[in-house]
């Protein structure tokens, strides 16, 4: 499924991928990181995963969920 965006996100974002990172980086900046951990350590895991996320076509579905 397409996940449509509403007025609001369409005038700030782009495309569904645009909005998504937003969301994730916005959710990451609340993190406190685990002892032994940066933030950064956990930017890098997450852009690793958002890339198969993207590469499976999925941004639309969890955008959906």
């Amino acid at each position: 499924p397409k996940y449509e965006m509403n007025k609001d996100e369409a005038i700030v974002h782009s495309n569904s991928e645009d909005l998504f990172w937003h969301i994730v980086e916005k959710q990451l900046a609340t993190l406190e990181p685990a002892e032994g951990f940066t933030s950064s350590d956990y930017f890098d895991r997450v852009e690793k995963e958002v890339e198969v996320i993207a590469a499976g076509g999925f941004i639309d579905y969890f955008l959906i969920l």
